[in-house]
């Protein structure tokens, strides 16, 4: 009987004793002199970014006191600092320390080779103490290390000074192009010293689209009617319907002045191109008259009605 049970139900198998759990590995310790080097580190970056940011604050609170001995501690503690020693510079020379002046201004230029105000304000230097062809050498290296406005206007201005009015030209034109909204400054300087209107316009004045429109307000707002009627056709070929009211303006000075047959061209170019809703005058029909069927309101511009209004009298159109 028990051999027919036990190959009734298979050998018993084996049962393994449990296995005993193994031990968790031991926690690292640390010695307090492996962690010093670390937390020696840290204190000295700490200590290095307060004194880094101390030394800046310091330098610039120097540099905004604008004082010669402020000024001074700002180039000794951020020698490589190209603003303060321009400040610098520039204090010095307002002092009339030139021999101190030029020295720490060729400082700022060297610590900003790409920038232009250090070149300018060493230029100014030079010129000031009479070494011409170091200052105009620093001004053509300022417009070529700078692609602005002002290292171009200082040259005509220096040009100006020297009497090359050749160069006040060349660099008058190419600082209008570098910067059209500075061109009243610009156009400024011949008007300043009395030059031919043709030379400043076709000399200085860059003939583009938006510097001609430009040029042309600059001179009505100057009054500068012959100098207008000598930038009218450079005018008249841009002009577009935003600057109609001024064009109109120019025929009402043009008929103050008794240039009438200048009026009526003028007139009849912004008729003709549509700029104005009026018919061409004195052409080919003889049309004497604008607006003589009223077909708009007069708007008293140029050769349009003029509707005064007085006391008792009414006015109206069809």
């Amino acid at each position: 009987v028990d051999e027919l049970v036990e190959g009734a139900i298979g050998p018993q198998e084996a049962v393994e004793p449990p296995r005993p759990k193994p031990d968790a590995p031991p926690s690292p310790t640390y010695s307090r002199y492996a962690v010093l080097p670390a937390v020696v580190l840290v204190a000295a970056a700490s200590v290095f970014v307060v004194q880094s940011s101390l030394r800046s604050a310091l330098t610039e609170a120097w540099i905004g006191e604008s004082s010669l001995v402020s000024l001074e501690r700002a180039v000794a503690t951020v020698p490589d600092r190209s603003l303060a020693w321009l400040r610098l510079g520039l204090r010095q020379s307002r002092d009339g320390e030139s021999d101190s002046a030029v020295p720490s201004l060729q400082k700022a230029v060297e610590r900003a080779p790409g920038a232009s105000s250090p070149r300018i304000a060493l230029a100014l230097e030079l010129e000031r103490v009479g070494r011409f062809d170091e200052a105009e050498s620093a001004l053509l290296s300022a417009a070529a290390s700078e692609a602005g406005f002002r290292p171009r206007w200082s040259l005509a201005n220096y040009y100006a000074r020297r009497g090359n009015w050749d160069q006040v030209w060349r660099w008058t034109n190419e600082s209008i192009l570098a910067d059209p909204g500075q061109l009243a400054a610009a156009a400024s300087l011949g008007w300043r010293a009395e030059a031919d209107p043709a030379t400043i316009l076709n000399l200085a004045i860059p003939d583009e689209p938006e510097i001609n429109r430009r040029y042309f307000a600059y001179l009505y707002d100057l009054g500068q009617l012959d100098a207008m009627r000598q930038a009218w056709p450079r005018f008249s070929a841009v002009v577009t319907e935003a600057e109609t009211h001024l064009a109109t303006q120019y025929v009402d000075r043009l008929l103050a002045a008794g240039f009438v047959d200048d009026a009526v061209g003028a007139w009849n170019l912004l008729c003709d191109r549509a700029l104005l809703p009026y018919g061409h005058l004195l052409g080919p029909d003889q049309r004497i008259l604008t607006n003589p069927f009223f077909l708009t309101d007069p708007s008293g511009r140029g050769f349009d009605w003029t509707a005064h209004d007085h006391r008792g009298v009414l006015w109206t159109r069809p």
